[in-house]
């Protein structure tokens, strides 16, 4: 099922991993000598196979691999440079619009004082909740103005700054990451049917990102992957795919000093390779189980999952801020028993909630900005035939 040149399924698995980042965001401001996360207070939940559904950062690399495979995957099928000249062309304006609307939001929260999250973090002991979700600067508290709160929501992509909301953190590597995607799938395209050439350009690529970042490298397996991957859907069982998207979410739960369940695969890869690239592998195969199990990719494309991923980026950019404003603020009025289930049933909702205007938004702004490219960069007849 396709809307809008989008895998509805692929989307759904984007939105599930919102889902997982909100999930880890609340287990660390709330449950911090639960998360596994804080050295200090022991491994905790880390240790357990699932907490790949609460490894925030597996989520994050599993965006990156996703985005390299969808930004180019069309590109890679049927050719048009038109396509990676549209790309590159929305890339910015498609993203800003969201995160300026966000970074505002937060500054506006600043403003009437909405934000209780130094209040919860003193009465939990949650480093991570105290500084404004690791978004204070240097870990310093800053002056929100207008002008800043602008500044970011335009220029983050390029400064990498996200003292408005730390998700941002993530904004410049897609940012950097999509034109290295763009860049590659054209390479590659020019060397096919010549298996050593595109395999040297991509493992070079992907080598030149790991100097800078594993989260870079991403982008590379994300375009190998759409550019390996027949037209033709798989035909293989619900069965495989299922068994697919468990291991995935295994290897999304490994960390570099993981322990108990992950012992045994921490023995297998050395301690110096870090988690991003097992948590790569896990977003292959997650992707893979769309890709080549057709019942899976059924079971996906369903409206509930196709609504999940229509939410994905929204839900992703707002869940901080209501973490620390509506989240927190019923953190510190609640019982002390029912304080970190109460906040966590108020941060998914109001998360949720604050999400859709932002899915409104979206639908006006992106439908705005495909007629505007359109304008500036109409596809010929000949390209479209």
């Amino acid at each position: 099922m396709q809307q809008q040149g989008k895998d509805i399924a692929l989307e759904a698995f984007r939105g599930l991993a919102a889902v997982v980042v909100l999930a880890s965001h609340i287990a660390v401001g709330f449950f911090p000598k639960q998360s596994g996360v804080f050295p200090q207070f022991g491994p905790g939940l880390s240790e357990l196979p699932f907490f790949g559904l609460l490894n925030g950062e597996a989520a994050v690399v599993f965006f990156f691999v996703l985005s390299g495979f969808v930004l180019t995957r069309a590109f890679l099928l049927r050719g048009g440079y038109e396509v990676i000249v549209r790309g590159v062309l929305k890339r910015w304006p498609r993203l800003v619009g969201p995160v300026l609307a966000v970074t505002l939001l937060s500054w506006l929260l600043f403003q009437v004082d909405a934000y209780f999250f130094s209040e919860a973090a003193a009465l939990i002991g949650s480093p991570w909740l105290g500084t404004f979700a690791n978004a204070y600067p240097d870990g310093n508290a800053f002056t929100p103005t207008l002008a800043s709160a602008v500044a970011q929501g335009l220029l983050t992509f390029f400064r990498g700054d996200h003292y408005y909301d730390t998700s941002l953190w993530t904004m410049k590597y897609e940012f950097i990451g999509s034109f290295v995607a763009f860049g590659l799938a054209a390479l590659v395209f020019q060397t096919r049917g010549r298996l050593c050439a595109t395999l040297f350009s991509i493992g070079l690529i992907a080598l030149l990102c790991s100097f800078q970042s594993p989260y870079l490298v991403a982008f590379p397996v994300g375009v190998a992957l759409a550019n390996s991957l027949p037209e033709r859907r798989g035909n293989a069982s619900g069965y495989l795919g299922a068994l697919m998207v468990g291991a995935a979410v295994y290897l999304w739960g490994f960390t570099e000093k993981a322990g108990g369940f992950y012992a045994t695969i921490s023995h297998i890869i050395p301690s110096d390779v870090p988690a991003n690239y097992v948590h790569m592998l896990g977003a292959i195969l997650m992707i893979l189980a769309v890709e080549i199990s057709l019942p899976t990719h059924r079971f996906f494309t369903k409206p509930l999952f196709a609504f999940l991923g229509e939410l994905s980026f929204p839900l992703y950019l707002v869940h901080v801020l209501i973490l620390c404003s509506a989240g927190s603020f019923v953190f510190v009025v609640a019982p002390p028993i029912l304080a970190g289930p109460l906040a966590t049933l108020a941060t998914v909702a109001g998360s949720f909630l604050a999400a859709y205007p932002l899915v409104v938004f979206n639908r006006h702004w992106v439908s705005w900005l495909n007629r505007t490219v359109r304008l500036i960069y109409p596809i010929s007849p000949l390209a479209k035939s």
